[in-house]
Parts: structure tokens; sequence; C-alpha cells
């Protein structure tokens, strides 16, 4: 497994989203971030089931779904490779999502959160995600590739849940 160093990155605890961020740092070398075609499924080994991969697209603004591992997948009643963002995740926090996305790109910059990820099937999703940005030509960003660790605390009622904050870094690139 990838080591980030201690000191880089200290508001990320989880080690396979630690471990994303190294492998990423790593693939980049010295571009601002690496191409879609830089990642390795191998070195990802352990963090393939929480990842997931969007496209985006410059002209419309949209991220579109290229993959989704398997215990992210198993979060949504339907299928997530091939559609849109705000398609997957409905439309109570369609703009606070694709914001978060944006700014990824925008900047370009790393995004993280922890906390409340969301709220999901009556229960509340705990854990953290990361943003990495993506790029072809190492400058200009057409992707997105992230990582969700999560767990599902058990009896908290949803309406408690809502209370938990989320944090939020981006950590520019």
């Amino acid at each position: 497994m990838a080591k980030l160093p201690a000191d880089e990155f200290p508001h990320v605890q989880d080690e396979v989203i630690r471990h994303v961020i190294a492998l990423w740092l790593g693939w980049r070398g010295d571009r601002r971030m690496p191409a879609r075609t830089d990642i390795d499924p191998v070195a990802l080994d352990s963090a393939l089931p929480i990842l997931w991969l969007c496209d985006y697209e410059v002209d419309t603004g949209r991220f579109r779904c290229r993959l989704a591992g398997d215990k992210i997948l198993a979060l949504y009643d339907g299928p997530m490779v091939g559609r849109y963002v705000e398609d997957i995740i409905g439309s109570g926090r369609v703009s606070e999502v694709v914001n978060r996305y944006k700014r990824v790109v925008e900047e370009p910059a790393i995004g993280h959160a922890a906390g409340r990820i969301y709220l999901h099937k009556d229960r509340r999703l705990v854990g953290e995600r990361i943003l990495l940005p993506l790029a072809a030509d190492g400058r200009t960003p057409d992707g997105v590739l992230g990582a969700t660790s999560f767990r599902w605390p058990t009896g908290i009622p949803v309406s408690e849940a809502r209370g938990e904050l989320l944090r939020l870094t981006f950590t520019p690139v």
C-alpha cells in the first residue's frame, strides 16, 4: 500500500483514502494532475470497491460516471455507469454536490469531505470522500477520480443524524 507521509493531508484519517492520494501524487509526477490513463488498477487493489470515476464535460459542465466500485454501486438502486451525477444522486442535493466537483476541476484542487457524507435509506452514512482531478494533458481537468470510505452507524434516528457536520477541505494543486 502506498504511504502518504503523516504531515501531508493530516485531515485525512482513512488509510485507504490516504493510499489513493499517495498513488495520485505519484501518478502525476511533476505535472499538476495525472491523466486517467496513468491510473494503475493493480496499485488501487484495496481501494477498488470504494472507487469511482467521472468524466467532466467542459462544454456542458456536467459529470458522467465512468465507473464505480462494488461498495459504491451497492448504495444505489440503479446503474451508475454512463449516467450523469445529477441523475444518480437525486434532486435534493444536486447543486451542492456538483458545485464541489466543479471546484475540484475549476481551481483545480483536491477535495476532501469527512463526517456525514450523506443520508441514505433512512440511515446516516458517515466517513470520508476524496475528489482528485484528472487531466489528459496534465493541466486541463477532464475528470475526477473519487473514493468514498463509509460506514452505516446503527441505532441513530435520521432526524438526529441530520445535525452531524460535514467538514470540507480543498487543497489547490
